[in-house]
């Protein structure tokens, strides 16, 4: 079986060479979902699917909390009762302390000769108008592995907790107001769950105890039933979707990581300032 794609926040398909058939594995944070079991279970009854919990933890990171979840169609699907048995059968770890650490090195991101002498060309002209400070190139972005994804690039620095914590508030406010406006909904949820993984990489355990980090981009109270926003209701979101965007500005380096998170915020607040009422 191997793996083909890896399609949002924690999950991944696989697909069996020998039966061809498809697997999906869910590996949420086990308190993100915390009361969503019979939410989830009306989910998979509606469209056909099974789902099943096993005691092995999981490939994502078990040790900070996240937990694994198998789903497949219950027709097409492969079977899941002989993976459970599997993976109930796998040896302990042999480190079971966290690891903060990385399995290999991410490989940088290469720059020629050129580019080089033109960013250190760039860097050594008069600061521009501009008050904050923008770099560009490799010294503006760190890479780091993302399980199954594989190498990533993050803004270099990190933001603080506090800021952080206002951020994962003002996401969550308008992910409880669009559960019904995908346009909004599905940008801003990955966003967060970008953030989510900036999070990781900025601040260690000792620093962000597991408890305080769950709850900076997840935990959002409820969802709203409303199809449609009021013209008002619109602009507070708006207003709370420019603000992250000030936030992460004046926290975080210019660099392509940022930009391309400004363009999903500019996108969703396209998408909330056009949702009829």
């Amino acid at each position: 079986m191997s793996c083909t794609t890896r399609c949002g926040d924690h999950y991944s398909v696989w697909y069996d060479r020998e039966t061809k058939r498809y697997l999906f594995a869910d590996e949420p944070y086990e308190m993100a979902v915390e009361g969503k079991a019979a939410e989830r279970a009306a989910w998979s009854e509606r469209h056909g699917f099974t789902i099943a919990k096993p005691s092995w933890p999981g490939m994502y990171n078990p040790d900070g909390g996240s937990r694994l979840y198998l789903i497949a169609d219950s027709g097409k699907g492969v079977p899941l009762a002989p993976i459970v048995a599997a993976l109930a059968r796998l040896p302990a770890p042999i480190v079971e302390a966290a690891w903060d650490g990385e399995s290999e090195p991410s490989t940088p991101i290469f720059f020629s000769p050129g580019t080089i002498a033109r960013n250190e060309a760039a860097a050594a002209k008069p600061p521009a108008t501009e008050t904050r400070k923008v770099t560009r190139g490799p010294r503006s972005t760190v890479g780091y592995v993302q399980t199954v994804v594989g190498p990533q690039r993050r803004p270099k620095g990190r933001m603080s907790i506090e800021a952080h914590a206002q951020v994962g508030a003002l996401l969550k406010s308008v992910l409880v107001a669009s559960h019904h406006r995908n346009g909004v909904y599905n940008r801003v949820n990955g966003i967060r769950s970008e953030l989510d993984e900036w999070t990781q990489r900025e601040y260690n355990y000792a620093e962000l105890p597991s408890e305080q980090f769950f709850d900076l981009y997840y935990h959002e109270s409820g969802s709203s039933l409303a199809r449609t926003l009021s013209p008002d209701e619109r602009a507070l979101h708006v207003g709370s979707l420019e603000q992250v965007k000030q936030i992460l500005a004046q926290h975080y380096p210019d660099s392509p990581p940022l930009r391309a998170l400004m363009k999903k915020l500019d996108a969703s607040i396209g998408s909330m300032q056009t949702w009829a009422s």
